[in-house]
């Protein structure tokens, strides 16, 4: 491996305390070298409650730097695998950080990996021997952002959330044709658990019930609430448990959390994410 340290510029925007980054077979960035795309498998030594909203700009700002670093590289596309379950021991810190990543800097994509937990992994469950679906799923986002694949590359995305005292209703974006589909995963369906959590904890730290159905039905997904709800997550948790929503292409959704207020919820941000 080779020692990176950090620049001004990240430490300043991140204002993190002095560190080094460590990446894993990446030399340091060459002036005179053009770099097309990385892949990166990253996130797992980050996973601390306590600095892990961080962890969204330290990504951003990441790839923000090797852009500018790397010979006519300011369009380098980075594909990361979004950590698999047993890699992020904040719930889900890390890995909506990384999502950040995507959503905010052109060029980023995601992999995601929620449904592929591997308990029994000789290496330790974070280390999943599925590796041929991680890098399919990689190569979806890579051959999209660098060479304008019309393949599809994300899975359904959460467009749309209200709430009532009664129920709860979500609108997906496919990302693929056709409908979406709710189905079980090996080694982590449960029985009386859809993969959706909500809570009526102002402060989205506690008290998350986890939903025992929900129903899908095209591109929507509506289950029951037996109060007003202020919060409402997907795909939470080290190792995320229930069904799982997938599209077409036979892609994941990625994990959310949102707030709601007056019957609309919204995302919370990026790097915002409460902690107690």
């Amino acid at each position: 491996s080779t020692t990176l340290t950090r620049t001004k510029t990240y430490t300043r925007l991140c204002a993190m305390r002095k560190e080094e980054i460590v990446t894993h077979d990446a030399g340091h960035p060459k002036a005179t070298q053009f770099i097309l795309l990385l892949c990166l498998h990253p996130g797992e030594a980050n996973a601390h409650t306590a600095t892990a909203n961080d962890y969204f700009c330290q990504m951003e700002t990441l790839a923000t730097d090797w852009r500018n670093k790397w010979h006519n590289s300011a369009n380098m596309t980075w594909s990361i695998a979004q950590l698999a379950p047993s890699g992020d021991s904040t719930g889900g810190i890390v890995r909506w950080g990384q999502a950040g990543a995507a959503a905010n800097l052109s060029g980023v994509g995601i992999g995601v990996t929620l449904d592929l937990f591997d308990e029994h992994s000789p290496c330790g469950s974070v280390h999943i021997r599925n590796k041929t679906a991680v890098g399919e799923r990689l190569a979806r986002t890579t051959l999209a952002l660098s060479y304008n694949s019309t393949l599809p590359f994300k899975g359904p995305e959460a467009t749309a959330i209200s709430a009532s005292a009664s129920s709860v209703s979500i609108t997906f974006a496919a990302n693929a044709p056709g409908k979406l589909s709710y189905e079980d995963v090996q080694n982590q369906t449960a029985a009386g658990v859809s993969g959706f959590e909500v809570t009526t904890d102002t402060k989205l730290i506690k008290d998350w019930i986890t939903i025992p159905v929900a129903e899908v039905d095209g591109l929507g997904v509506t289950f029951a609430v037996n109060s007003s709800v202020v919060g409402i997550r997907y795909g939470w948790g080290d190792v995320p448990t229930g069904k799982q929503l997938y599209n077409s292409a036979r892609l994941p959704a990625p994990p959310f959390i949102s707030r709601c207020a007056d019957g609309t919820c919204r995302m919370v941000p990026f790097g915002k994410i409460p902690v107690p």
